[in-house]
């Protein structure tokens, strides 16, 4: 019988899905190698379902809302797994949001990334301070 092969987890930030989407320098490159990875199986690649909303919301705001509802269907053919938001991460995000000057919804995907044991994939600098911590674990994609 055939040994069955860890895969490897992360989770993507809305940060890092935006950068890609704008096609910012760096970034949009390290998570289309992700994307690819993960079309590939070498990667289950995570996105809680509050920061998709996250990047619905900045698309809608930003470019409008067309260009938002374009993403979401987009979104549901990429190989990104959403990820519900249960009562218990809510409560964790809570504690990280009074702890550190981050916003909720970075609480929520710092949270994603500890409760799945998975890097979480992000640039944006918020999250600078929790590099090489033991917080939660980055995958450093920023400049």
């Amino acid at each position: 019988m055939a040994k069955k092969v860890a895969i490897a987890r992360k989770v993507l930030d809305s940060w890092a899905l935006l950068s890609w989407l704008k096609g910012a320098p760096h970034a949009a490159g390290e998570v289309r190698r992700i994307l690819e990875q993960s079309e590939q199986g070498r990667v289950e690649l995570l996105m809680s379902i509050m920061n998709v909303g996250e990047v619905y919301y900045i698309l809608a705001k930003n470019v409008g809302p067309q260009e938002a509802e374009n993403f979401l269907g987009d979104f549901r053919g990429m190989p990104v797994k959403s990820v519900a938001v249960p009562k218990a991460l809510v409560m964790a995000a809570a504690h990280l949001k009074a702890k550190y000057p981050i916003s909720y919804a970075d609480a929520i995907a710092a949270e994603t990334a500890v409760r799945t044991g998975a890097p979480l994939v992000t640039g944006d600098p918020d999250f600078k301070r929790f590099v090489g911590g033991d917080i939660v674990q980055i995958e450093w994609i920023g400049t």
